[in-house]
């Protein structure tokens, strides 16, 4: 497992960093990062049609925003249908405030042995909705940190989003919570150290 910063990937007060970014305070707000949107192994015509079935099957589409970060940011106008904020490229220290604002995170990908945006996502306490692949199988439990949907399914996908966005609360805070303590005990930079010195002395006794 990857280990991620539990420092630096932190929850914080969203509306605070929503301030700082320029994000609207009053609107439920999706992540995504598209450096590569031509890829086909990361999803991105799975995600497209995931983020429109979910555009006809919420009450209030026009309460949800999208940010997206990235190098390759195509025009996104004629395919997203909902409104949208380009970060574009965003630094380590940087990176960590757009999980903080959001309410959900989306690993999209097909074919991926990662991302480590979902260990990062997870450690900042934000809930992950991913295909059944690579690091969600061990990070995203459906219900306590996210939705886990079947692979290429863009319908299960997107059930997984709205699920997270109805949440009322205090459910979407014990998600969190939950999320941070999967983070810690799994993504843990320190943790995983330790874990490894232990192994390392154990075998210096044979």
């Amino acid at each position: 497992m990857l280990s991620i910063n539990k420092d630096l990937f932190c929850p914080k007060n969203k509306v605070a960093i929503r301030k700082e970014l320029g994000l609207p305070l009053n609107k439920k707000i999706i992540f995504f990062g598209a450096v590569s949107v031509t890829e086909k192994r990361k999803g991105f015509k799975e995600l497209m049609e995931a983020l429109k079935i979910l555009y006809y099957n919420i009450e209030q589409p026009s309460m949800i925003h999208v940010i997206i970060a990235g190098k390759n940011n195509d025009n996104f106008k004629d395919i997203l249908p909902f409104s949208y904020t380009l970060l574009g490229y965003l630094d380590h220290n940087n990176l960590p405030k757009v999980y903080q604002a959001a309410d959900v995170f989306l690993s999209p990908s097909i074919e991926d042995s990662g991302p480590m945006m979902v260990n990062q996502s997870i450690m900042c306490g934000t809930p992950v909705v991913s295909f059944e692949i690579g690091v969600a199988l061990d990070l995203v439990r459906v219900g306590q940190t996210g939705y886990l949907a079947k692979i290429s399914d863009s319908n299960d996908f997107a059930s997984g989003i709205k699920q997270i966005l109805e949440l009322d609360d205090k459910a979407i805070k014990q998600m969190s919570e939950k999320c941070r303590e999967t983070g810690l005990n799994l993504c843990n930079s320190s943790k995983n150290i330790s874990e490894l010195m232990k192994i390392f002395n154990n075998k210096q006794l044979y």
